[in-house]
C-alpha cells in the first residue's frame, strides 16, 4: 500500500527519436476482519470472571492472527459483552468485532438442622437453624418457620432462601419430635388398672409424679387440671375391684409434697353410693392419668 510508479522508455529507431514517460498511482490498504467467537455454553455463575471466548483477524495477502478479547459484565449473572480490535498494519486497515454470552444463575442449597427431639416446655420450641450456601462464596443464615412446635408430637421446621442476583432460591424442611411429660401414678392407696371402691363422701389422695425428661417437676403449674366423670359401672364388669383402705382429710388444693417427692390432690368423693367415676389428671402437655372408682 502506498504510491507506486510505472515508467517506460522507447530507445528510438532509424526514423524516430527516443522517448520515455512515467505515471504514479496509489495502492490503498486492504480491509481486515476481526471475529470474536464464544462457545454455545451454558455458562453458570461461579463467582469468577468467565473468559470462554476467542478472537482472530484475517485479510488479503494471507493476513491472519489471534487477538486477546476484552470482557464486560462477565462475572455476575446476566449478559456479558466481548470485544476485540485489530489495529491494522502497513497494508491493512484496522477492524473490530464483538459477541456476547449469557451467564445464568447458579443453584443455592438451603439446609435446616434440627435436633432429633426437644422436651415440651409449654412454649413454642425453636431449636432449629438453617443456612444457605452456593457458588461464589454464598453463605449465610436463613430464617426458620415452624409448624406444630408447641405440643408433643412431630413438629416441622422450614427455611426458604429467596435467591439473589446470582443464585436461584432453595428450600428445606426437617422435622423433630416434641416429647411430652412422663407421668407416674396414681400411687397407693389408688390402684391403677382396677376399679377402686371407696365410701362416698371420703377424701381420696391422688398421688403422682411428673418428669420433663430426667427432671422431676415440682411446680403445680405443670398440672392443667383434674376431672371426675360419671361412667357406666357396667364398663368395669370384668375389671377387678379393689377397696381403698386409706383415705385422707384436709384441703383439696393441689400441692407438691417435698418430703414424699410427689404431687398430692385430695379428691372429695361425692355421696352417691353405687355410682362409678373416672378421675383424670391432665398436665399442660396433654398427658393424662386415669383412675376408676365405685362409690359405696
Amino acid at each position: 500500500a502506498g504510491t507506486a510508479n510505472a515508467a517506460y522508455s522507447y530507445p528510438g529507431d532509424a526514423n524516430h527519436e527516443a522517448s520515455d514517460d512515467n505515471q504514479d498511482f496509489t495502492i490503498d490498504k486492504a480491509s481486515s476482519t476481526t471475529v470474536v467467537s464464544c462457545p454455545a455454553g451454558p455458562y453458570t455463575y461461579t463467582g469468577l470472571a468467565l473468559t470462554p471466548c476467542t478472537a482472530s483477524y484475517f485479510g488479503a495477502g494471507g493476513l491472519s492472527g489471534s487477538l486477546t478479547p476484552s470482557y464486560l459484565n462477565n462475572t455476575n449473572a446476566g449478559s456479558a459483552t466481548v470485544t476485540a480490535s485489530y489495529a491494522g498494519d502497513a497494508n491493512h486497515n484496522g477492524s473490530a468485532g464483538s459477541a456476547g454470552f449469557t451467564i445464568t444463575k447458579a443453584p443455592s442449597t438451603t439446609v435446616v438442622t434440627c435436633p432429633a427431639s426437644a422436651l415440651f416446655t409449654g412454649l413454642a420450641l425453636t431449636p432449629c437453624s438453617a443456612a444457605v450456601t452456593g457458588a461464589g462464596s454464598l453463605s449465610g443464615s436463613v430464617t426458620v418457620t415452624y409448624l406444630s412446635n408447641t405440643f408433643p408430637g412431630t413438629a416441622s421446621a422450614t427455611a426458604t432462601y429467596a435467591g439473589d442476583t446470582n443464585h436461584f432460591g432453595s428450600t428445606d424442611t426437617k422435622t423433630f419430635t416434641i416429647i411430652g411429660y412422663t407421668l407416674f401414678g396414681f400411687y397407693q392407696p389408688v390402684d391403677m388398672g382396677m376399679l377402686n371402691t371407696v365410701k362416698g363422701g371420703s377424701t381420696v389422695p391422688l398421688k403422682f409424679e411428673i418428669f420433663q425428661g430426667a427432671t422431676e417437676l415440682t411446680n403445680v403449674s405443670a398440672v392443667k387440671g383434674f376431672k371426675a366423670t360419671i361412667t357406666n359401672c357396667m364398663a368395669f364388669i370384668d375389671v377387678p375391684a379393689d377397696a381403698i383402705e386409706i383415705t385422707s382429710t384436709g384441703g383439696t388444693s393441689l400441692r407438691y409434697d417435698g418430703s414424699g417427692g410427689q404431687f398430692i390432690q385430695n379428691w372429695q368423693t361425692p355421696k352417691t353410693p353405687g355410682v362409678c367415676y373416672s378421675v383424670s389428671m391432665t398436665t399442660q402437655d396433654g398427658s393424662v392419668l386415669y383412675a376408676h372408682f365405685k362409690l359405696k
